[in-house]
């Protein structure tokens, strides 16, 4: 029979090899996942929670003028969070938190070089997107105060040597066995005291510092997967990385979720205070860099916005738009992104235009399609067409206009707010595309056939230009001399009803 040690050797090495198999057989299993999933709709996938996404952009909305080029209203008009959800693909809350952002944008980073290497190259993109899987989705890891005003937070308050007491008791035993056990006991009591002590205070900073670190540290290696794939964006993220390198120097070991040793690890940071030591120290250095976080967050999340561009490429007929000087835009096979199996149809927006037709014809579609693609050509440099070209410029829609009780807003006043920005914006002389869906539909028809024609006279003079689906005919010929009118025609026969 074996000695005793040589048993605990044994059965050691068994669990560890055990562990070690399972890890892998994970990761592979893990990989093969994540290979089948591009180019596929995010259905099953671990989805975010809009609130907390919406976080990120409430957070940089209120801080930078660009992040709210597209209105509410507009965004709500254009069903935006379905179309989020739609095409997102992301595997971290980083990469969706800046996607989100993003379609409120109108400007966009040249990514075309790494969305062209991750078509290229399936073993590439699937070992960035595993690294992105590893950060993971944290709905409200309230990263953003750290993001943005890291100055607001409190460091811990307690004494950084006591964290170290159960350890220095272990150093005593082999010596003094009870004296260095009663060191060991009384430093985890202590410690556990304080955590209880701070943990109010710490309780979301620490976890909001654990998935910014683990970002970074993900990060670094995504850098080091993409330096001769694709060396712009590496330097990119590398200068990104710079000023934050030490904070991975200060973060204890991590373990990817799921992993059996985060349990030790766990027990680890719970009764030495590894985390509070973490926390203080980042909390130091981001005050030090002010701005450096939100940058290296933006650029990560450029990296999975590629990635997901990559993605949109095998789903939907896309083109990369073409950006001109004169004020209109014309496309060829337009859809909408969010409709199955959707005719194409050819946009020539260079005058202001009407759109007439029956109920449920696809007027309101079509004028949305136009939209989408309008606003998607400017922050994701790409438009849902066979070919698409326009002048960049703000994108304003007045489409599903209701009443607010709340605001003591009726129908027609919520119009009346709504066709408002449209002339602030017109007036600012900026350069504008208003899409309108049945204007003034909440006033009396004589009233509202003058009232609309004099609003869609101005707009044409003011530089705006219009494109608004109305069943009033009557407009159409009022405002032929300065707007064009396209149909959509209906054919009925006894089992259906047929638009072109």
């Amino acid at each position: 029979m074996l000695p005793a040690k040589y048993i605990v050797v044994l059965l050691i090495a068994a669990t560890s090899l055990s562990i070690i198999a399972s890890l892998w057989r994970r990761k592979r299993k893990l990989r093969k996942y994540i290979r089948e999933q591009f180019g596929k709709e995010p259905v099953g996938r671990n989805t975010d929670k809009l609130e907390s996404v919406r976080k990120y952009w409430q957070t940089c909305a209120a801080r930078f003028p660009e992040y709210r080029a597209i209105d509410e209203t507009t965004w709500y008009d254009l069903e935006m969070d379905f179309f989020f959800e739609a095409i997102n693909t992301t595997w971290s809350s980083v990469g969706s938190e800046v996607l989100y952002a993003r379609l409120h944008r109108l400007t966009s980073s040249d990514l075309e070089q790494l969305i062209q290497v991750f078509l290229e190259k399936e073993d590439l993109r699937t070992e960035v997107a595993y690294c992105l899987h590893d950060i993971g989705k944290v709905d409200y890891h309230y990263a953003e105060e750290f993001l943005f005003d890291p100055e607001s937070q409190k460091p811990v308050g307690y004494r950084p040597w006591q964290s170290y007491l159960p350890l220095a008791g272990l150093a005593v035993a082999p010596y003094h066995l009870l004296f260095g056990l009663l060191i060991v006991s009384i430093g985890i009591a202590w410690n556990i005291c304080t955590r209880m002590k701070y943990r109010a205070q710490t309780e979301y900073g620490i976890e909001a510092v654990r998935y910014i670190s683990g970002a970074i540290t993900r990060g670094r290696k995504i850098l080091s997967l993409l330096s001769k794939a694709s060396p712009d964006d590496a330097v990119k993220l590398r200068d990104a990385i710079a000023p934050l390198k030490a904070i991975v120097s200060k973060v204890p070991l991590q373990l990817g979720a799921g992993d059996p040793l985060s349990v030790v690890l766990e027990y680890f940071n719970y009764t030495l205070l590894l985390d509070f030591n973490m926390y203080n120290r980042i909390l130091s250095h981001l005050i030090k860099n002010p701005g450096a976080l939100h940058h290296f967050w933006e650029t990560l999340g450029n990296v999975e916005i590629a990635l997901v561009i990559a993605s949109m490429e095998q789903r939907y007929s896309m083109v990369k738009p073409v950006f001109h000087e004169e004020h209109s835009i014309i496309a060829k096979d337009i859809v909408h992104p969010l409709v199955k199996n959707a005719v194409p149809n050819s946009v020539d927006f260079s005058i202001s235009t009407l759109v007439s037709g029956s109920n449920a014809s696809g007027k309101s579609t079509y004028v949305k399609a136009i939209a989408i693609s309008a606003i998607t050509s400017q922050n994701l440099h790409r438009a849902f067409a066979g070919s698409f070209a326009m002048k960049r410029g703000q994108i304003i829609t007045s489409m599903a206009i209701r009443d607010n009780i709340y605001k003591g807003d009726s129908y027609f006043v919520a119009e009346i707010k709504s066709l408002k920005r449209m002339i602030e914006a017109c007036r600012e002389g900026n350069v504008v595309y208003l899409f309108i869906d049945e204007i003034l539909k909440g006033t009396n028809t004589v009233e509202r056939i003058a009232a609309s024609h004099s609003l869609l006279e101005w707009f044409e003079k003011k530089g705006g230009l219009v494109i608004s689906a109305t069943h009033d005919i009557e407009l159409t010929e009022l405002l032929s001399g300065i707007m064009k009118n396209i149909h959509f025609r209906e054919t009925v026969t006894d089992d259906e009803i047929l638009f072109d």
